[in-house]
């Protein structure tokens, strides 16, 4: 079912300290879809599957993350509550120097990149991206609080070989 989570009702979770409102579908869902594109970020760096499920939050809750120093590691918590059981990043276009589209620059990719593990996927995006995921402060943390590793080796990655996908996008 398609649910848009900007309507309906909301419970508060205490991510570290910070009271969020979370969309209760999303937290109820039986499978959850995490839907990202593929893009660089002004203050996370990239914003992928991790930083997608801000989309669950209430609009007041959206700009308390990014107004409160704590971006990442609220990202990382909200991660910890809401589980994303596919996440499924849309790589036909990145967008680099985003999340605004008027001032970012898209580059056609042709990529679908998708796991069941946020992680592995969000790993995977940013190393296509060239940014090294271990410099992405969220899941730095993420991988410090789960004995996460980011050797990219690890990861079964099957379709095209990440080397010649690779480039280099600014995300200032």
């Amino acid at each position: 079912k398609l649910i848009d989570f900007n309507q309906g009702a909301f419970r508060e979770l205490d991510l570290g300290g910070t009271k969020v409102q979370v969309s209760t579908a999303a937290l109820d869902a039986g499978f959850l879809i995490n839907v990202p594109v593929l893009k660089t970020h002004f203050q996370a760096k990239v914003s992928l599957g991790f930083k997608n499920l801000k989309g669950c939050l209430s609009k007041d809750a959206k700009k308390k993350f990014h107004t409160s120093n704590r971006l990442d590691s609220l990202v990382c918590l909200l991660n910890e509550a809401v589980k994303s059981d596919l996440v499924i990043i849309d790589g036909i276009y990145m967008l680099e120097k985003g999340p605004e589209t008027l001032a970012g620059v898209a580059h056609r990719k042709d990529l679908i990149i998708a796991s069941p593990d946020v992680f592995e996927c969000d790993v995977v995006g940013a190393t296509i991206m060239g940014i090294d995921p271990a410099q992405v402060h969220y899941l730095a943390e993420f991988a410090q609080r789960h004995n996460r590793s980011f050797d990219i080796s690890k990861i079964q990655i099957k379709g095209e070989d990440i080397e010649s996908v690779k480039e280099q996008l600014e995300w200032r």
